[in-house]
């Protein structure tokens, strides 16, 4: 492959992750005050069970104004089933640019092996307990070094096309761009262009969203949401961001048996109407207000009619 810059270089052709690398640690340059801080490597302490990849053994990526990284991050737990079907979406794009770090949560089953399997094609994967998805999506924040951070679910598979056809180089990294998914049980392409009425009733998939580095760098998840922190997330970063709908179908989602396709998050919908009120205002928090009373009674007439039709009989 031709490149004009002469610290990168190819090590296999074939691959996504392997096209653009480079001997070169890239700059970090953090924030003291911050409480998030970028880091090449995790710490490591008695409960790891494996770390590896292509930065451990001196391999690293970089970002060009035509050809910016993209980082993409598998947080996974026991998830032999899938699992090498979705490293071989990311490592076959067709765009060559792309950083991959998978944070495994200290897998029992066959996991760790199809990980080591592929880790000449892996940035940098580490093996060890968390406190749950948005412990570890919070670890490859830390992680990432690319101008753009997707999260793919290990039970879901990027389309060959996507990265290049987002074409990311045309938009700033203080932008987040997102496009579709689709849901394969429900046979729907899921969910079009996002308003902020729009995302207080349901998220925009993460497997379809591109954060710009100056949108997440520096934040992290919500512990306290065990399933739908990512939408608290993009509630936060909806009235502070620019959100840019490309009408791209992004990845296949797991709607059959994934983690958030089949869980409830009591926490988060306990607390949704005062995180309206707080990200979007007075006025969405009405609307909510509004919508959750007609819905109610809308139920509450439905159940009352079948009900009356049950005595009738």
């Amino acid at each position: 492959m031709k490149n004009e810059q002469p610290d990168i270089f190819c090590l296999n052709p074939k691959y996504s992750t392997t096209r653009m690398v480079t001997k070169e640690q890239p700059r970090i340059e953090n924030d003291p005050s911050s409480e998030v801080h970028t880091r090449p490597f995790l710490p490591s302490h008695h409960q790891q069970q494996g770390e590896g990849g292509l930065r451990t053994k001196g391999y690293f990526k970089k970002s060009f104004n035509d050809k910016p990284l993209v980082s993409i991050i598998t947080v996974v737990l026991n998830g032999e089933k899938h699992f090498a079907h979705t490293i071989q979406s990311v490592i076959a794009q067709t765009y060559d640019n792309v950083e991959y770090i998978i944070i495994d949560g200290g897998s029992t089953d066959g996991t760790v092996d199809i990980i080591k399997k592929y880790e000449d094609k892996i940035d940098y994967w580490i093996s060890e307990p968390d406190e749950g998805i948005y412990d570890a999506m919070n670890k490859g924040i830390d992680l990432f070094t690319g101008k753009w951070l997707y999260y793919l679910g290990s039970d879901d598979f990027l389309l060959r096309y996507a990265l290049a056809n987002l074409q990311l180089q045309q938009f700033k990294t203080d932008n987040v761009i997102y496009g579709d998914v689709y849901k394969p049980c429900c046979h729907r392409i899921y969910d079009g262009k996002f308003s902020k009425y729009k995302i207080m009733l349901r998220n925009i998939c993460h497997q379809s969203v591109f954060y710009g580095k100056d949108t997440i760098k520096g934040k992290h998840f919500d512990l306290s949401f065990k399933v739908q922190s990512d939408q608290h997330m993009n509630m936060r970063l909806f009235v502070e961001y620019i959100f840019i709908y490309r009408p791209i179908l992004v990845c296949i989602y797991n709607d059959y048996d994934g983690h958030s396709a089949i869980t409830r998050d009591k926490v988060f919908h306990a607390q949704i109407s005062k995180l309206i009120k707080i990200n979007f205002g007075i006025y969405y928090y009405s609307l909510f207000l509004a919508r959750k009373i007609f819905v109610r009674t809308m139920e509450f007439f439905h159940i009352k009619s079948i009900i009356k039709r049950i005595l009738s009989k």
